[in-house]
């Protein structure tokens, strides 16, 4: 039901924001809040990736692709998926954010920013062969795990794909695929980044060397792609320097952070009248999410439901090492004492610390991580 609030929220405030800033209203325009109410369905949930629709009182439907994580994300789904009836041969797709009109054969796909959400208006229409095809345009960074944030490092080159995809029923003419750099970042393509027609289905693949410069700052940087009227962008993040030893997580820097209600707390923790002097104080569902570089083995805690939520509390923890569940406890309760949790992390760049509610929600789901330590080389 959280989640749900969260997206909610979320598509409140694109629609608030399109309305600014698309076309006069039109009799057949969603209105705003039209994805909200009982009568909004979500059709798909998963890493992060929602798919929300919701009838129009027209018979059009309205569509959201919703990306809950921190990071750009692509989201995709079809008229099949969402529940439109079958179109001959195409469906008509606006584009609330530009008010522009394309069609398509069935499939519906975008690059959507982080804790954004791209909103369709899907119709059948006899007239779709009009309006001209939908064209997606995926920026693809490599990434340690599907999901997982794109990591670089100062006077280093890494490779970057652009990926234009026709998904409508007729050529798109005169294609190219562009890609714009952070300030003295260097890039260049491998092979062709132009098409004069691009055919239906076909896909237009561009892989570029970038390079950054030295001494690059920690720091995020977002690079975007363009391609016909579409753009797409991508974020590559500098991480902290990889612990070395043996090391408290509660000392390091989090490349990320999701919390249940406010932010993650680094205190000592107290589980079942036991302290912790190094700690994480959490609430669920919520993770954290540190890098490694490859320079660890092991990482152990003691973990429990913090006194502070007495006998209420209901919390799993995870440990996650490269996308891999390398550990977990089960469901623990605030009568409980501590469990001790020890996860292989050899080799891994990324160790995320999750915790979730245990399926009975989030009343009294205070977690705590205590004394989490982290066995490093160097």
């Amino acid at each position: 039901m959280q989640r749900l609030t969260r997206l909610s929220l979320a598509a409140a405030a694109a629609a608030t924001a399109l309305a600014a800033f698309a076309a006069p209203a039109s009799a057949d325009e969603v209105p705003e809040g039209a994805l909200l109410g009982a009568d909004s369905r979500i059709v798909r949930a998963e890493d992060g990736r929602w798919v929300v629709v919701k009838p129009l009182p027209n018979g059009d439907l309205a569509v959201a692709l919703y990306n809950e994580s921190g990071y750009p994300q692509r989201i995709a789904t079809t008229a099949a998926e969402v529940g439109l009836p079958p179109a001959a041969p195409a469906y008509r797709v606006r584009n609330l954010a530009t008010g522009a009109d394309h069609h398509t054969a069935g499939a519906l796909a975008a690059s959507v920013p982080p804790r954004q959400a791209v909103l369709y208006q899907v119709s059948r229409d006899a007239n779709w062969a009009a309006y001209p095809p939908l064209i997606e345009l995926d920026l693809r960074l490599p990434t340690p795990y599907p999901g997982a944030a794109a990591l670089v490092e100062g006077e280093a080159t890494t490779q970057v794909s652009t990926v234009v995809t026709n998904l409508g029923l007729t050529g798109a003419a005169d294609i190219t695929a562009t890609l714009s750099l952070p300030y003295q970042w260097k890039g260049a393509p491998t092979g062709p980044a132009t098409v004069k027609t691009l055919a239906p289905g076909q896909q237009l693949i561009t892989t570029w060397n970038v390079s950054t410069p030295a001494g690059l700052p920690r720091n995020a940087y977002w690079l975007e792609a363009a391609a016909a009227t579409t753009k797409s962008s991508s974020i590559f993040v500098v991480p902290p320097p990889a612990p070395s030893g043996r090391t408290y997580v509660s000392d390091l820097p989090w490349l990320s952070m999701a919390n249940g209600q406010g932010a993650v707390e680094r205190r000592k923790v107290t589980v079942n009248r036991t302290s912790y002097a190094k700690g994480l104080a959490a609430r669920a569902p919520g993770a954290l999410e540190y890098y490694l570089g490859g320079r660890c083995t092991k990482l152990s805690a003691s973990v429990g439901v913090d006194d502070s939520a007495g006998q209420r509390g209901r919390v799993t923890f995870e440990i996650w090492a490269d996308g891999r569940k390398a550990a977990e406890t089960g469901p623990l309760t605030g009568a409980m004492p501590a469990v001790p949790l020890t996860a292989d992390v050899t080799g891994a760049r990324l160790v995320r610390l999750v915790v979730t509610d245990g399926g009975d929600g989030g009343d009294g789901d205070e977690a705590a991580w205590g004394d989490p330590v982290i066995a490093c080389s160097g």
